[in-house]
């Protein structure tokens, strides 16, 4: 490499900071006179080992690029995690949480890599496309618009945050302890909103049609953006013979067209956990049990006048404890149900494609290792590929698997290690 001639000081600016040595070299020390051959000797070693310096903080610098790379900082720990929540935009890109972290994927889940870490206990994710997602937990909600590069604080209290529904990368409600706000600008501002006494979850659609479900068993319909709220559907209060009713907590599904799903959860005991799916898909108009699981343990399903002994009065679901239920157009949905005193513990998958008349026999996933699923969520960006996120307290392992024919198989995408 050829070196450029240094420049040297004239003669007239003897009096400038250039004459000193602590401004050549930056090492401090007595000021030398600028026309003496000490310092012209001085400032050309000076401008070498600056250069010289340049060109070794650029190698420092490719090198520490390459090891980054072969050994991301970001990369997932492999033990003691526990998923709450999965959400995948594409068939590659999605995220997973859990109480301190949020992971990403960009290949699908074969691997994930760490984008936080710290007090926020995460209880659900929201992936919009492969660069925009919401995750919330306690008090706070974050946002990333950047495919999670950078996860800036969007809401932080003072209530408590429940449930979030974007609209679009920009726009989307926010249920909270305190009520509900709407964002038009990805969270930087919010609009305290309208909404029916004691909200918990709210679904909203583009075009201003949305339903929140109440922790009283109420569904909400609204078709101006959350402006008005009347009321869809109440959870029938029935008992069976010996007087116990379903106190119920749910979750809801919104599907196209006029399709809306919820979950109801009842009575919890000996491990089971009786419940109850309800649909419309008619805009609210008609609702009907697609799915009743009674229990020795929980009782009855909710809103179901039923026998335990005799099984319910509407098509059976699956397992003993309810999971997540994800839709596919307008009819098509898929329920996860837990079976934790079967053998080795099971994930059952049941299917519909007719509104919930008649559901598919269960798939079964085995959970050998004994851990019994405390936690699960499914997220599916098509009607064929979808992931599965488990969490077992026994075991306290987690795992992901990936299924690629709406659910009839499932292989293991990732598991932590033991």
């Amino acid at each position: 490499m050829r070196l450029r001639r240094p420049y040297a000081p004239r003669m007239e600016e003897a009096t400038s900071p250039r004459g000193t040595r602590d401004n050549l070299c930056g090492l401090g020390g007595r000021p030398l006179p600028i026309d003496t051959r000490t310092h012209r000797v001085v400032w050309r070693w000076c401008w070498l080992a600056r250069a010289l310096a340049r060109w070794a903080a650029g190698v420092v610098a490719a090198l520490a690029t390459v090891l980054v790379a072969a050994f991301p900082a970001g990369a997932a720990p492999l033990r003691h995690v526990q998923f709450t929540a999965i959400s995948f935009a594409t068939i590659t890109t999605g995220w997973v949480v859990g109480p301190g972290f949020v992971w990403y994927t960009a290949d699908s889940g074969r691997h994930w890599q760490s984008q936080y870490r710290g007090p926020i206990q995460f209880a659900g994710v929201d992936a919009v496309s492969s660069t925009v997602a919401y995750a919330w937990g306690g008090t706070t909600l974050l946002a990333t618009a950047d495919g999670g590069h950078r996860w800036v604080a969007r809401y932080q209290g003072p209530g408590r945050a429940l449930s979030f529904s974007a609209v679009s990368r920009t726009r989307g409600y926010l249920v909270t302890s305190a009520g509900l706000d709407a964002t038009s600008d990805g969270g930087r501002t919010w609009v305290a909103g309208h909404h029916p006494p004691a909200i918990a979850q709210v679904r909203m659609r583009v075009g201003g049609t949305g339903w929140a479900l109440t922790s009283t068993d109420r569904v909400y319909k609204t078709t101006d953006g959350g402006r008005t709220w009347s009321l869809s559907f109440v959870l029938p209060d029935a008992h069976d013979g010996n007087g116990q009713g379903g106190y119920a907590t749910g979750t809801l599904v919104v599907g196209t067209g006029g399709a809306v799903w919820v979950v109801f959860a009842g009575g919890y005991g000996m491990g089971q956990n009786s419940f109850a799916v309800y649909r419309t898909l008619d805009g609210g108009a008609r609702w009907a049990a697609s799915v009743a699981v009674g229990t020795a343990g929980g009782g009855p399903p909710p809103g179901v006048a039923t026998h335990v002994s005799t099984g319910p009065m509407v098509p059976g679901g699956t397992g003993s404890s309810p999971g997540p239920l994800v839709t596919f157009g307008a009819r098509s949905a898929l329920l996860l149900g837990v079976c934790r005193f079967c053998s080795g513990a099971t994930v059952d998958v049941v299917a519909t494609s007719n509104g919930g008349l008649r559901w598919s026999r269960p798939v079964s996933i085995s959970q050998s290792d004994g851990g019994l699923p405390t936690m699960l969520d499914l997220s599916f960006p098509t009607a064929t590929t979808g992931w599965l996120a488990l969490w077992g307290a026994n075991s306290g392992q987690s795992r992901i698997l990936v299924t690629h024919n709406a659910g009839r198989t499932w292989r293991v995408m990732w598991k932590e290690h033991s």
